[in-house]
């Protein structure tokens, strides 16, 4: 069987269907409600339609939608919603990536890479469960700071999912095995899907670089890619190289090691044509190796623990968001007890003001406001 053949195969089309119904991105998910509903009803027929027009390679992308979301920056980060049917196109395709890629990288899985963990054929998920590849994250931080790595540095890269470049992507591919007929088809998929439409709304501009954010299988995808920087990382012994998802963290035993590392992987991300964020690199002493992680558990939360306390949860958040503003160091914390947050009127005005200073909040607080059967005048207003 070929690989395009593989593609279309319609029992991976439909574990690519389930893996997209078991995504645990629900934020993503809720923008389809309706569609999946639809899909739903006849699923069998809609993908038995989708192997037909693959096998005679009339399946057409079509374009997608963008939402805009604020960043904290203050620029936008975009969002692509796929049609059903693209989603699980891609799905389909990156299943195939998906078996290839784990078979070289299995031995990072938990150790060096946390992230976008391909579960296996048989999993009712895509990923392993990021909340305990995020805990072993955090917990090999802790051993390194006791074996004496104290030096750490991030490397991030800039627009990462906006910056792969397509023929860097087909080399990696075309390495990984992939046949010529399915890496064609993804790359003319994803120069529909990541295309912008001109102001005027009449005509798209078609780039060769970016993979969405948002669908389920653009995580896999990036892993692709990212293999050459972890490549350049686990090399000698001096350093401590982690990576979950493009947030790295090196760690040594002194600055002149980390510097060494930096350099390799600032080269290996411009050989692939990527380009770190040079701002965000800052070498440094670790004092707490817990305050390299973000947790919601440090110090834990009275007013959730062990059962939610509104009054208590309802201070707490106000206390967090004094003046309308919360501090980066407070901001996942932020989300997370807002999230448990009953509507209340002391928590309005300032979730308010919280808005005007940080419209990347927009997601969090609408979640909120939506909990309201009928929203009150004055928030109206």
């Amino acid at each position: 069987m070929s690989d395009i053949e593989s593609v279309f195969n319609i029992r991976n089309l439909r574990r690519a269907y389930r893996w997209i119904m078991s995504n645990p991105d629900a934020q993503y998910k809720s923008y389809f409600r309706d569609s999946y509903d639809a899909f739903a009803i006849a699923s069998d027929t809609h993908l038995r339609w989708i192997r037909n027009e693959g096998l005679r390679e009339r399946y057409q992308a079509s374009h997608a939608s963008k939402l805009l979301v604020p960043k904290p920056s203050g620029t936008l980060r975009p969002i692509t919603l796929l049609t059903v049917e693209d989603q699980i196109v891609y799905q389909a395709c990156v299943n195939l990536i998906a078996d290839t890629l784990r078979r070289k990288t299995r031995q990072r899985y938990e150790k060096r890479v946390f992230a976008h963990l391909y579960a296996g054929k048989s999993s009712p998920f895509f990923y392993f469960q990021w909340q305990r590849s995020y805990k072993k994250f955090g917990n090999k931080i802790e051993q390194a700071f006791s074996g004496g790595h104290h030096y750490v540095a991030n490397f991030d890269l800039t627009a990462f999912y906006d910056s792969i470049d397509h023929h860097v992507l087909r080399h990696f591919l075309s390495d990984l095995g992939i046949d010529e007929d399915s890496v064609d088809l993804l790359l003319r998929c994803l120069k529909v899907w990541t295309s912008s439409t001109w102001s005027n709304g009449q005509k798209n501009i078609y780039h060769e670089h970016g993979i969405p954010q948002g669908p389920l299988a653009s995580g896999m995808l990036s892993e692709a890619v990212l293999q050459h920087i972890d490549m350049a990382g686990e090399r000698g012994r001096k350093t401590i190289y982690l990576r979950y998802v493009d947030d790295i963290k090196i760690l040594a035993k002194s600055e002149v090691e980390l510097r060494r590392k930096l350099i390799a992987l600032d080269i290996a991300s411009k050989e692939i044509g990527l380009f770190p964020q040079t701002a965000k690199i800052n070498i440094r002493k670790i004092t707490d190796p817990r305050d390299e992680v973000k947790s919601v558990s440090r110090p834990p939360e009275p007013s959730i623990k062990p059962f939610v306390n509104q009054k208590k949860l309802v201070s707490r958040l106000l206390e967090l968001a004094r003046k309308g503003r919360v501090s980066p160091e407070n901001v996942t914390r932020f989300k997370y007890l807002l999230a448990h947050a009953t509507p209340s009127h002391r928590l309005n005005l300032r979730l308010m003001k919280v808005l005007n200073n940080h419209p990347e909040h927009t997601p969090a607080i609408c979640r909120y406001i939506a909990n309201y059967d009928k929203v009150p005048v004055a928030l109206a207003k």
